[in-house]
C-alpha cells in the first residue's frame, strides 16, 4: 500500500491531513521531505510523487517559520523551515521500525494538524 493523503475535518477534535502508508511509502516519504532539508531545494507536490496513490492537492515547501499546512480551496501547503523537515522525516522513519505506530507533524502557527500513521486501521477513511 503505497501513500494515502485525505483530508478530514474535525477528525479527533482537528481538522487534519492524515498520512497513511506501508512502511516502503513511508521510507520514500521521509526521503522526499528530507530533501526539503538541503540547500536550495525545490517545492514538493506531494500528489505527484509516484509512491502517492492517493491525496488532496499538497504542495511542501521551506520557510522561513513553521507555519504548518494552509488551505485555499482544495489546495494545502505545508511550511516549515529546513531544520524542521529533516525532524519531519526522522520521525516518519521511526515508524517504519514498528508494526504500526503514528506521530504528529504539528505547527503552532497552523489549526490544522498532520497525522502520519502506519497499520493503525485508517482504511474506511480511503474507500
Amino acid at each position: 500500500m503505497p501513500i494515502r493523503i485525505a483530508y478530514l475535518e474535525e477528525f479527533k477534535g482537528s481538522d487534519t491531513l492524515l498520512v497513511d502508508g506501508d512502511l516502503i511509502g513511508l521510507k520514500q516519504l521521509a526521503t522526499a521531505l528530507d530533501g526539503l532539508s538541503l540547500p536550495g531545494a525545490k517545492p514538493i507536490h506531494i500528489e505527484t510523487l509516484p509512491f502517492v496513490s492517493r491525496s488532496c492537492l499538497l504542495r511542501a515547501d521551506i520557510a522561513e517559520e513553521g507555519l504548518g499546512v494552509s488551505r485555499a480551496g482544495e489546495t494545502f501547503t505545508w511550511l516549515h523551515t529546513s531544520s524542521e523537515w529533516a525532524t519531519f522525516s526522522q520521525q516518519i522513519n521511526e515508524l517504519t521500525g514498528a508494526s504500526y505506530g503514528h506521530h504528529y507533524l504539528d505547527s503552532s502557527h497552523s489549526d490544522i494538524q498532520v497525522l502520519v500513521t502506519h497499520g493503525e486501521g485508517y482504511d474506511h477513511v480511503f474507500a
